[in-house]
């Protein structure tokens, strides 16, 4: 959506599944140069779980 002309959302800035998915976008779409929003914030993960 957010590539497709979507100018904007109503969305909770405190959402931290929301803030990450469009720290994410950005970063996927090259609209944060360097991904620097991206590892400044990170992706919203904090632990990684590996199931073996």
């Amino acid at each position: 959506m957010m590539d497709s002309g979507m100018d904007s959302a109503i969305i909770d800035p405190l959402d931290a599944k929301i803030m990450a998915t469009i720290r994410t976008a950005d970063m996927l779409l090259s609209h944060d140069d360097y991904c620097m929003n991206y590892l400044k914030r990170g992706s919203g993960r904090r632990h990684c779980k590996l199931n073996l």
